[in-house]
């Protein structure tokens, strides 16, 4: 991480008051195969440290500090924002990562949505990507059932953005994240 080459992926946490997760994730990001990465966080205008403590304890990672809370959209919009790098990887700060998640990227696609599994009860799915009924009802692949049932990859209408890496340059075509989904 501590290398001037140029990264391929960035990873933007956004960041408000999660100081207490900060260690999981941010230590679970130094365990990656892949080191062709930075790492960003957008802090939200914490009020609990999380900016010192980073800072301290991991030293590699950029911090963009914000005057007020703009939300999980806001954030993310500012880290995009701020990315030079081919893929941007959306991480919620409340998350662990397992080694390999930085090596994948598809140069053919817009997203690639993370494996979640459900941070107590690993046996569990979180969410496999975000599909769509006919009727317009959206709704999580795969919440709540066993995790080996979704080994292999398919294809999804979205991805969740808590864990999902994007090709940046086509943000400039669809857009950024709508502020006005604040959570």
């Amino acid at each position: 991480m501590g290398s001037r080459m140029e990264k391929k992926v960035t990873i933007v946490i956004p960041n408000y008051n999660g100081k207490r997760f900060l260690d999981d994730c941010l230590s679970s990001l130094e365990r990656q195969t892949s080191k062709d990465f930075e790492t960003l966080v957008i802090d939200n205008a914490s009020q609990d440290d999380s900016v010192s403590y980073i800072r301290e304890h991991y030293p590699w990672v950029k911090i963009a500090v914000m005057r007020h809370n703009l939300g999980f959209s806001g954030g993310v919009n500012v880290g995009i924002g701020m990315c030079t790098t081919p893929y941007v990887l959306l991480l919620n700060n409340d998350t662990r990562s397992f080694p390999k998640m930085v090596e994948e990227s598809a140069d053919d696609i817009f997203s690639v949505s993370c494996k979640m599994i459900q941070f107590h009860d690993h046996e569990k799915m979180d969410d496999a990507g975000d599909l769509y009924t006919c009727l317009g009802w959206a709704f999580q692949r795969g919440v709540g059932q066993p995790v080996g049932d979704y080994r292999e990859p398919a294809e999804v209408f979205s991805a969740c953005a808590g864990a999902a890496m994007y090709r940046r340059e086509l943000f400039a075509k669809v857009g950024l994240f709508d502020e006005l989904h604040f959570a």
